[in-house]
């Protein structure tokens, strides 16, 4: 599905947001599956590191390594590596552009839709949150 097909069919987003490439990597523990298609990022089983094109790390989130990895924020990847060894799974996220939607529920609470179009115009990603007040 293309872009125009979507904003037929949804109407005009509430917002567009860019977002920027990325690398993240996972280290998943021996409990969760990394492809599972619930997908590994913050549950408890996992860490994510998410770094710049260029390699240096920007987040870090989850609780599977021990000690503070946090201490790697603005230090590249390979240091990452050389203290927690190889990654469960390695992602590498292109640019794309997101169009947001949201539903109400009569109350404050809402679903927060996030569809994600890729350079060529094409639908690539979807991204659903829901939103408890």
């Amino acid at each position: 599905m293309v872009e125009n097909e979507v904003i037929r069919l949804l109407g005009q987003p509430l917002s567009v947001r860019p977002s920027v490439e990325c690398v993240i990597w996972d280290y998943v523990g021996p409990t969760r599956n990394p492809r599972d298609p619930n997908g590994p990022a913050n549950t408890p089983e996992t860490t994510r590191f998410t770094a710049d094109i260029t390699g240096i790390i920007k987040e870090v989130s989850g609780t599977y390594l021990k000690g503070d990895p946090k201490h790697l924020l603005g230090q590249p990847l390979d240091m990452a590596r050389a203290r927690y060894g190889a990654p469960s799974e390695v992602i590498k996220v292109m640019a794309r552009r997101y169009l947001t939607y949201a539903t109400g529920t009569g109350d404050r609470s809402h679903y927060n839709r996030s569809i994600g179009i890729d350079a060529t115009g094409r639908v690539c990603d979807i991204i659903t949150d829901w939103y408890q007040d």
